[in-house]
């Protein structure tokens, strides 16, 4: 799937990371997860990203303020003969994942609510990298960048709507991109059968809301609606990139 579409860190990647064995003979799987946690959406994903490295081992994890530019290229750096798996559970832009304001760069552009992360250019010189991007509009610019470097990179080219409030709801959203990332930490890589699957696990959380068990929640139906437009995004880029065409990647 090359070249598709789109713990608690403190101040050095710990020496029991760094060290540990490779998932595979012959090369290193480094997993960093990134999650800026500075309101109440990426609180959220700060739960999410929680869920996911239980039980993981040789995983970063950029959290809250250690989300910040600075660390994350530190990061990138001390794993680049690796191969790499970037997960980023928060906002993001056109050409940018994005972190709090005072972490990044840029934030002028965005009215001091944000700032950049990374761009582009941050990942050069990395030579086996996945990047799943759980945020809005990352797919556009940023991942046709990744995408022409050879990176696999699985994320949207639109803003993600939510509905929350409950629990429920919350880990509704999770569901299906959480075992797309299982999936990626247990192989070291993601493959067709891996994006197959992800849009599967979509349509059967969006069903679980209209005909299954949380059809009694009185924003049941909205939830489905925004679940299969979530779903939709990956099928339509599987559909444009299998056509051969790069001109009409998503």
């Amino acid at each position: 799937m090359k070249g598709r579409w789109r713990k608690w860190f403190a101040k050095e990647i710990p020496p029991d990371v760094a060290d540990s064995e490779p998932a595979f003979a012959e090369e290193r799987v480094v997993t960093i997860i990134v999650v800026p946690s500075f309101d109440r959406l990426t609180v959220i994903f700060s739960q999410w990203a929680k869920n996911l490295i239980e039980g993981q081992a040789g995983i970063v994890v950029l959290d809250g303020d250690h989300a910040s530019s600075q660390l994350f290229l530190q990061a990138l750096h001390q794993s680049a003969t690796d191969r790499l798996i970037i997960v980023f559970l928060g906002h993001g832009w056109f050409d940018s994942l994005l972190t709090a304001p005072h972490l990044g760069f840029g934030a002028e552009r965005f009215g001091g609510k944000h700032s950049r992360l990374c761009i582009a250019s941050t990942f050069e010189g990395l030579a086996d990298l996945t990047v799943i991007a759980f945020c809005c509009k990352a797919g556009l610019e940023l991942g046709r960048l990744l995408h022409s470097r050879d990176a696999t990179f699985i994320g949207f080219e639109g803003d993600l709507k939510f509905v929350i409030g409950t629990a429920a709801r919350e880990a509704s959203f999770a569901a299906p991109i959480s075992a797309l990332v299982r999936s990626a930490l247990a192989n070291g890589r993601i493959t067709d059968k891996d994006v197959t699957a992800l849009s599967a696990a979509y349509e059967a959380e969006s069903e679980r809301w209209i005909t299954g068990d949380m059809a009694d929640d009185p924003r049941a139906v909205l939830i489905s609606a925004f679940l299969d437009e979530q779903r939709k995004v990956f099928v339509a880029n599987l559909a444009t990139h299998e056509s051969g065409d790069p001109a009409q990647w998503n």
